[in-house]
Formats: structure tokens, sequence, C-alpha cells
């Protein structure tokens, strides 16, 4: 076994129905996102992402546990403008994008964990 196959992250993808982002797991991944000024952001909580995208009428068709809440995050890191709308429409775009695999979002996240060798203790998203 090594650091990437343990134990702890086969439970954590069978108890959350895959690769999908539960409050703890989401909370950790949103606390390293950094504006395109490299400062870290001030995190969405899952209250405003939702009353955000309820604001603007967006209905998220594939939406599985927080992932929608870590797109969010990852969008207003990435994007270089604080238009609520165009963000809610980012997430949109994230989530239910037709070409994307169940679980893709965690999975490109746990990507770039291990291309920067940031180990990942899944025990403490248990």
């Amino acid at each position: 076994m090594n650091m990437y196959n343990t134990p702890a992250k086969e439970i954590y993808i069978a108890e959350n129905g895959g690769w999908h982002f539960n409050k703890k797991a989401c909370d950790y991944a949103v606390q390293n996102l950094r504006g395109m000024d490299n400062k870290p952001i001030k995190p969405l909580s899952k209250e405003e992402v939702d009353a955000m995208l309820a604001k603007y009428g967006v209905k998220l068709q594939k939406n599985k546990g927080l992932d929608y809440v870590y797109a969010a995050n990852m969008g207003k890191s990435d994007m270089d403008s604080s238009d609520e709308k165009s963000l809610a429409q980012y997430v949109k775009r994230a989530v239910d994008d037709p070409d994307a695999a169940d679980g893709e979002l965690m999975g490109c996240w746990y990507t770039k964990m291990i291309f920067r060798r940031i180990p990942v203790d899944w025990e403490m998203f248990l």
C-alpha cells in the first residue's frame, strides 16, 4: 500500500457514493484555494452558494454531495471578477458538464494534490 491507495480513501469513496465532496473534504479543499492575486479566497459557504444559485435561477442536474460548493469556490478563485451571475453560470457548467464523468470534480482536485505532492489524509474526511 502507498500514500495514494489507503483503506480510508476506499471507505470515503464508498460512504460518499463515489468521488464526491462531503463537508470535511470540501472545507479542506477550499481552504487551500487562492485568488488571481495569490491570496487565500474568502470561501463561500453552502448557504451562500445555495442563495446565489437560487438568485439566478440555476438548477443543477448532476450534483452529488458538496461538489457544487467546491466548484463555486474553485470558480471564485479562478475568475478575475466578483460577478455573481457569471460565477453561478460557472457552477452550472462545472457540475452539469455533459462530457464529465461522475466524480470528475473531486478527481481533478485529487490529481492536483498528487501533482503538487501534497498528501491527502483521507481519515480526516470520515
